[in-house]
């Protein structure tokens, strides 16, 4: 039996690959928008990714690369 690759994750997902600072530097600058982002319960709001923008983006991480935020730019 074929195991089946899951090909979108949650923000948990995300800050558990990533860390919590990169991953918010990393929506901040560009490199990851949400596919689905929806209001949740008591204001919370659901983000889900596409697992393939996340390895792109830990890809560029680890070659040296980090996301410039908007209060970083010049």
């Amino acid at each position: 039996m074929k195991s089946i690759e899951p090909r979108t994750c949650s923000q948990a997902d995300l800050y558990r690959v990533l860390g919590r600072k990169i991953g918010d530097d990393v929506m901040k600058a560009g490199w990851i928008r949400p596919r689905v982002e929806r209001n949740g319960a008591r204001g919370r709001s659901l983000r889900i990714f596409a697992v393939e923008d996340v390895r792109r983006a830990e890809e560029r991480i680890l070659k040296g690369e980090y996301p410039e935020t908007k209060n970083e730019q010049r």
